[in-house]
């Protein structure tokens, strides 16, 4: 008897970028309420996300390091998980660019330092494998990372 395969699906990421679009609107909602209460007094990211009700970076770091982590390898062997896997960095990129250039719409960025050079900085140093080698390597907790991607952002990107 032979076996009926069903045809691969194709990836569709719409929903995902509906609500992708969706949890920005809400984040970028949130600064704005804490900056017009509190001001420019370096609000915690996580009192972004809690006004927001969304996970925080390190949060949402923690669950997705591993999956990445797991897809890399899978893309060894699988060209759609291959695309995806070379898609998703340059997306983050893309956000984290739009992430910058609301930084430096409203506080500014250090003198010299462009939008691009910024959202490299952020991309890199907020990315899953930093995440991971600071978790797994160095036994941070994702407080601790949280803790210290603030402060090496803060120092490294305002004036």
């Amino acid at each position: 008897m032979s076996e009926r395969i069903s045809p691969k699906r194709k990836y569709d990421s719409s929903r995902r970028q509906v609500q992708a679009r969706e949890t920005r609107r809400l984040i970028a909602e949130s600064a704005r309420r804490l900056f017009i209460e509190h001001g420019n007094s370096g609000k915690p990211i996580e009192a972004i996300a809690q006004g927001a009700a969304v996970a925080t970076e390190s949060e949402i770091l923690g669950r997705a390091a591993p999956i990445f982590v797991i897809l890399k390898s899978a893309a060894e062997t699988d060209v759609e998980i291959a695309e995806l896997v070379q898609r998703l960095p340059k997306e983050r990129l893309e956000n984290t660019t739009l992430f910058v250039q609301h930084i430096a719409r409203n506080n500014g960025l250090r003198e010299g330092m462009s939008i691009s050079a910024a959202a490299e900085l952020v991309w890199t140093l907020a990315s899953p494998e930093v995440f991971l080698l600071l978790t797994r390597n160095r036994e941070y907790s994702p407080e601790k990372y949280a803790a210290w991607l603030q402060t090496t952002l803060t120092r490294l990107l305002l004036p």
